[in-house]
C-alpha cells in the first residue's frame, strides 16, 4: 500500500534529518488517508525538529521577525497535528507530552527575556 511506504520513507528521512522531506511523505499520506495517526505524529515531530535545527542557528544573537514567524507557524502546525491525534486516540498519552513540549517551545520562543532570566537568575 502506497501510504505504507511514504509512512516508512517518512521515518527514515526523520531519522536521517531530512525533515522536509519527511514533511512531503506524511503530507502525501495524509492526503491517501487524513486519519492516519502515525502520519501526523510523525509530520509532527518533522516541524518540531524543524524548530530545534533552527530555533537559534550558529552564529546568530536573535532571530530574525520572517525567520521567527515561521518557527511558530511550524510549530503551529505540529500542534494542529498532535490535537488532531488526541482527537482520534484520546488516550494517546505520548501526542498529550508533545503537546506539552511544543507549548514549552512556543512559551520560549515567545518570551525569550524570560527564558534568560529563569536561566540567569542573578541578572
Amino acid at each position: 500500500e502506497r501510504a505504507a511506504v511514504l509512512n516508512n520513507r517518512a521515518v527514515c528521512n526523520l531519522k536521517l534529518g531530512n525533515f522536509d522531506a519527511a514533511i512531503l511523505d506524511t503530507d502525501a499520506v495524509l492526503c491517501i488517508d487524513s486519519r492516519n495517526v502515525k502520519a501526523l505524529v510523525r509530520r509532527a515531530a518533522a516541524r518540531r525538529a524543524l524548530v530545534d535545527q533552527h530555533l537559534n542557528p550558529p552564529g546568530a544573537s536573535s532571530l530574525g521577525g520572517e525567520h521567527e514567524r515561521r518557527l511558530r507557524h511550524l510549530l503551529e502546525k505540529a500542534r494542529e497535528d498532535l490535537i488532531a491525534v488526541t482527537q482520534l486516540e484520546p488516550d494517546n498519552s505520548d501526542a498529550m507530552l508533545s503537546l506539552m513540549d511544543l507549548d514549552e517551545v512556543s512559551f520560549k520562543l515567545n518570551n525569550p527575556e524570560d527564558v534568560e532570566e529563569e536561566s540567569n537568575p542573578e541578572g
